[in-house]
């Protein structure tokens, strides 16, 4: 990390795999969870969670606030491929929860 000049922050990063598809050839969902975040937002287990099928589902409605129907999805920690009617009116945000779900930055005093 050191010889990249990263930012410290990414000395602890580990990535354990990468998933680029939601189902294999005959339509079974892949499976892929992260060990310390699927026990952080308690909604399931590794082997029952798949990382792209439950980012695919974070977007934005017209009025800026997350989907209530794709919000939705995340207890039921989805796989396969995503349902397109959940997405519908909504614009995704590049799988990216943790930015849309993050607590604003405290006021200035």
């Amino acid at each position: 990390m050191a010889a990249a000049k990263l930012s410290p922050v990414w000395d602890n990063y580990c990535l354990k795999s990468t998933m680029v598809d939601y189902t294999s050839p005959d339509g079974t969902p892949y499976a892929l969870g992260n060990s310390v975040i699927e026990r952080i937002v308690g909604n399931g287990t590794v082997a029952a969670s798949s990382c792209i099928a439950c980012h695919v589902y974070a977007s934005f409605g017209a009025n800026g606030t997350t989907n209530p129907a794709a919000q939705a999805m995340l207890p039921y920690n989805p796989t396969g491929r995503p349902i397109p009617a959940v997405l519908d009116g909504s614009v995704q945000f590049d799988f990216m929860w943790g930015v849309l779900l993050a607590p604003p930055p405290p006021k200035a005093q």
